[in-house]
């Protein structure tokens, strides 16, 4: 099923070029900056893309979803090593290792579990 304001196909070869200057980087809270890398024109209709600066309190921008797009959020963090977190999460996926080796090793990865019924739940039942 297609959704309502959904391009069918995106075609572009043209690389995308933002330069800080250009881009600048709107202020949505006291705590958090925004800087814009790329919108859909730029990229043939394939993706937007932006920065994002979020300190610790409160957000900028309220809670809010998507209604005609995917979105996606990636943290990147220079200085830390992520993959090694991962080699556990599979070991426990295929019996051989217990949940609490990845929680003991939260703090050396960033990665801190906490309890939360919803997650618990699955995607099915959200």
């Amino acid at each position: 099923m297609e959704r309502p304001g959904a391009t069918a196909s995106f075609t572009t070869d043209q690389p995308v070029l933002v330069r800080a200057a250009e881009a600048g980087t709107p202020q949505d809270g006291a705590l958090s900056r925004i800087t814009p890398l790329a919108d859909s024109p730029d990229t043939g209709g394939a993706s937007t893309a932006h920065g994002a600066t979020s300190r610790k309190g409160p957000p900028g921008a309220p809670a809010h979803f998507r209604a005609r797009a995917t979105g996606m959020i990636v943290v990147f963090t220079a200085g830390t090593d992520r993959f090694d977190h991962c080699r556990p999460l599979e070991r426990v996926h295929r019996g051989e290792a217990i949940m609490q080796e990845v929680k003991d090793s939260s703090g050396q990865f960033d990665d801190n579990c906490f309890q939360s019924p919803v997650w618990q739940r699955g995607p099915s039942d959200r």
